[in-house]
């Protein structure tokens, strides 16, 4: 109760936005966390808030209503509760954990919620105490089936997250989906919920501050620096760390027509030009962050950044090659069989990178019409692997350790 007090106290003085001064900071504070955000296209329609207990309910700082039960609806320009228009934010304070059904997607939660209208979409925020969400983060993030190192680490993650307010704009820290974490309330994991005890206020830091915090599945053998996933300076401790995941990384494979793969790249160019080719440029690290794209009519494009390939054509990560494939068999011009089990270049047999048109050793020309895609990794590929810790757990490393070993430099503190 004297937390939900707490929380209650902030929000009725209008504090709007968290702001982590410094790493001890984080033992105290509070996290506003997006559940439903307009501007990322995630607003709802209605959010039905109920409650075992009766909470209080304030609009533009008044009283309105105590109740057990409400329902918020957005229609047009309007948003009403229980069927009667208000404007501005709406602040509810609950004195019981809360179930929240956004759109009909029901959780249950703790701590308290702003609620307005923008965009024609409800907006809804949770405010609650940091150490409470980290522990209702972990069962979506990493689970209940990693050992306790891997899982310490996990949470430290998780806490450090929130400092970066990547979605400030928005009046919160972080938002519910991937983007950031994925939050789906409570937690109810006895043993998720004391490791997340036992790592109480601690996160990563580097220079005394918090770090931006990204992690993966599988890094496929190297991590990516940030500058090569998403463009500018590659942070300090965010650059590409070598390490084999062995059984553990991730390998994958897609498959796609001539005409997908080349559609991809001509959309997002936004031009009429047909594509003759692509080669892929890659980094030290191994991923992909450029392509050379080739039109037929001479012309030339580029697109660069890890990050923007990997959504091209919706791949695993960045690291990967192209090569373009036969089907079964195809006829040369000649009438001749030519067998498809095998890549064919100017040289005969072998990858071919950059362009769908094969020429065989005695100048006939054909034209492969799959392009296939094989990579390692799985995600973003910077910072913590997922996969990568649990090849360093097996040999006896610590949650510190751990982190430290993906994010070079860093200091874990309170």
């Amino acid at each position: 109760m004297k937390q939900i007090k707490l929380l209650c106290a902030l929000l009725t003085l209008a504090i709007a936005v968290t702001v982590f001064a410094t790493a001890a900071d984080a033992k105290a504070e509070t996290v506003r966390v997006g559940l439903a955000l307009p501007s990322e296209g995630s607003g709802a329609k209605t959010a039905v808030f109920a409650s075992s207990l009766d909470f209080n309910v304030y609009c533009n700082g008044i009283e309105i209503m105590q109740s057990s039960r409400v329902t918020f609806r957005a229609s047009g320009q309007t948003m009403t509760i229980d069927g009667t228009s208000v404007s501005g934010t709406v602040l509810i304070y609950p004195q019981s954990t809360v179930k929240l059904a956004l759109d009909g997607r029901e959780y249950a939660y703790d701590g308290c919620f702003e609620i307005s209208l923008e965009s024609r979409r409800l907006k809804v925020i949770n405010v609650l105490p940091l150490e409470d969400y980290v522990s209702a983060v972990m069962p979506c993030e990493i689970g209940s089936n990693e050992c306790d190192e891997i899982t310490k680490a996990a949470a430290i993650m998780i806490r450090t997250v929130p400092f970066h307010r990547k979605h400030a704009s928005d009046g919160c820290d972080v938002c519910a989906t991937s983007c950031c974490q994925n939050y789906r309330g409570i937690c109810t994991d006895i043993r998720l919920c004391g490791i997340a005890e036992q790592t109480k206020g601690m996160i990563i830091t580097y220079g005394g501050e918090p770090i931006v915090c990204t992690y993966c599945n599988s890094n496929g053998g190297a991590s990516c620096p940030s500058g090569d996933a998403w463009g500018g300076q590659t942070k300090p401790y965010l650059q590409s760390v070598l390490l084999d995941e062995g059984d553990e990384c991730i390998y994958w494979q897609k498959t796609l027509s001539q005409k997908e793969l080349f559609d991809a790249v001509t959309d997002y160019l936004g031009v009429e030009s047909e594509l003759a080719g692509i080669s892929a440029g890659k980094s030290e690290a191994g991923f992909v962050t450029l392509l050379t794209c080739y039109c037929t009519d001479g012309s030339v494009y580029y697109i660069s950044g890890a990050s923007t390939i990997r959504k091209l054509w919706a791949l695993e990560s960045a690291r990967f090659d192209i090569y373009f494939e036969l089907s079964a068999s195809e006829l040369t011009a000649s009438g001749l069989q030519k067998c498809g089990d095998a890549y064919l270049s100017s040289s005969g047999a072998c990858p071919v990178p950059s362009s769908p048109v094969a020429v065989t050793k005695d100048g006939e020309q054909i034209i492969a019409t799959t392009a296939v895609i094989s990579g390692s990794g799985s995600g973003h590929c910077v910072g913590f692997s997922l996969a990568g810790a649990r090849v360093l757990a097996a040999k006896g490393y610590d949650y510190k350790q751990i982190l430290t070993f993906f994010f070079t430099g860093t200091e874990i503190k309170r």
